[in-house]
């Protein structure tokens, strides 16, 4: 009787490969990612990090207390929840699936990437 094993491997797509050292811009990652999680500011340039979406902290939502007016002259007070995010887009972005790393020159033009 035959038996049959198989295996579970977790695949990673490397969404870091379109990046091409010395000609991609810094305009063009954002496009990509979205704003870095990190800025390093350094004399030659910089280095920002991007870290997978899973490790992202989440903002606890925010309330405030809103009156309205109730019967008989009285008014109401109730919590509303701030939406954050004003003029934020809701574009979703293809952030890498590991920590990255990428260090631009004084142009924007990519140097270096690191994961």
């Amino acid at each position: 009787m035959p038996v049959w094993f198989g295996a579970c491997a977790e695949t990673t797509i490397d969404r870091t490969s379109w990046i091409q050292v010395g000609q991609t811009t810094k305009a063009e990652v954002i496009a990509q990612y979205g704003e870095p999680d990190l800025v390093l500011t350094e004399q030659e340039g910089e280095t920002v990090v991007y870290r997978p979406a899973s490790t992202q902290r989440v903002p606890p939502p925010v309330q405030i207390p809103t009156a309205t007016p109730g019967p008989l002259g009285t008014t109401a007070t109730q919590m509303q929840t701030v939406e954050p995010g004003l003029g934020k887009s809701n574009k979703v972005y293809q952030r890498p699936q590991k920590e990255t790393r990428i260090r631009y020159d004084t142009r924007g033009i990519v140097q270096e990437v690191l994961q």
